[in-house]
């Protein structure tokens, strides 16, 4: 299971097979069927194994004795104390029997630590006024591990993480002192209107834009390998020819995602660069930004936990742009020399952000019970509160 969610997670849905674990492994693919009926039994067990695990530390804290923040603290310990499991990336590739079971420990495992989280501000030992956002923060934050962390010589532990992020999280949930609660608002990135109603060049970018929204829906919900051109052409109500007026085929259609997603947050980051201020106006505004770019109307971006759908060349050019464009966001680094923050690690806190940013896909529906400001105000509370300095 080790061997399944080191691959998974490095390789991807698209590039995972038997012989790739069984390589890790040391052993022949034939031996390996002994254990997996075949690749769909590989990811059902790999998400079976981290929707359980995370239940189970979520029970176990649940029913810890102790105020709220000391089952949140055993609850983040036992999660980084264990080995790593595959990252949630693909459910939809399941059988529908599979994917209920999974999907059925997910949600047990949110209710269990938002109702830890609610516990903790019913007693006084946390300030939580929205649990439930909190914990899709937090799990955000966690499951992004995943996809980032490599065990590599001289490298951070996940225990050494989990102390960092342990320290942001309980200092942003409880933090001595008043805590800040006024956030500058986001910065919108302007839709272009034509002069006029029949100018052909703006109608093909909106065209061109819708389709790159909606393919991001589709893989950020069903994932590339579930997800057809037929299906998204009909959702267009377009016809698969008109489709390919605009891409070459579907991995291309999905590094054009990547490519707009891209753009726009360069675009929100130069903006908020635009706007100035102190680190923790910029901060707050970029959190902001990012769940209204991913909530608002140019919403939803494509999810960045897809990338090894794409060919190696492709690969190099969204990592590379990515991350040149959050090389921007050195705002924890900022706030530091400033004085506005607690010395912390940078680039940690800067994972977790983005972690927290990058769940949001996952979960958030326009149609839900909460507004992009509201996401925006329970992040923000959680992060810049956690970054600031003790008083």
């Amino acid at each position: 299971m080790l061997a399944a969610a080191a691959v998974l997670n490095e390789s991807g849905l698209t590039n995972a097979s038997l012989d790739a674990v069984a390589e890790r492994l040391g052993i022949t693919k034939s031996a390996l069927y002994y254990y997996f009926a075949g690749k769909e039994e590989v990811v059902y067990q790999s998400y079976l194994r981290t929707s359980g695990l995370a239940a189970g530390y979520a029970v176990t804290a649940s029913k810890m004795a102790g105020s709220g923040r000391d089952r949140f603290v055993h609850y983040l310990k036992l999660h980084f104390a264990a080995p790593p499991v595959a990252f949630l990336s693909d459910i939809a590739f399941l059988t529908p029997e599979h994917e209920r079971e999974v999907r059925r420990l997910a949600h047990q495992h949110d209710d269990l630590l938002s109702g830890i989280l609610t516990e903790g501000h019913a007693d006084g030992s946390l300030f939580v006024p929205r649990p439930h956002l909190t914990n899709f923060a937090v799990t955000g934050a966690l499951n992004w591990v995943f996809v980032w962390f490599r065990e590599r010589p001289g490298a951070l532990t996940r225990p050494q993480i989990g102390e960092a992020f342990t320290d942001i999280f309980l200092h942003g949930l409880k933090r001595p002192g008043p805590a800040m609660t006024d956030w500058p608002a986001p910065v919108l990135i302007d839709t272009p209107s034509p002069e006029h109603g029949f100018d052909r060049a703006f109608q093909a970018a909106q065209r061109r834009d819708s389709l790159f929204r909606t393919a991001s829906e589709f893989f950020n919900h069903r994932g590339f390998d579930n997800s057809s051109i037929d299906e998204i052409a009909a959702a267009l109500d377009v016809t698969r020819g008109a489709l390919y007026h605009y891409v070459a085929n579907k991995e291309d259609l999905l590094f054009q995602c990547y490519l707009r997603s891209i753009d726009l947050t360069e675009q929100v980051l130069d903006a908020n660069e635009a706007k100035g201020g102190p680190a923790q106006d910029l901060e707050a505004r970029f959190i902001a930004s990012m769940i209204e770019l991913n909530a608002g109307a140019h919403g939803p971006l494509a999810g960045y936990f897809r990338q090894q759908s794409l060919t190696p060349e492709h690969q190099d050019i969204v990592r590379l742009r990515s991350q040149r464009a959050i090389g921007k966001a050195t705002y924890s680094e900022r706030g530091m020399a400033e004085g506005a923050f607690r010395q912390v690690n940078g680039a940690l806190s800067r994972r977790a952000i983005m972690g927290a940013i990058n769940w949001l896909p996952r979960w958030y529906a326009p149609s839900g019970l909460n507004t992009p400001a509201e996401v925006a105000d329970t992040f923000c509370a959680l992060f810049l509160n956690g970054l600031a300095p003790r008083v």
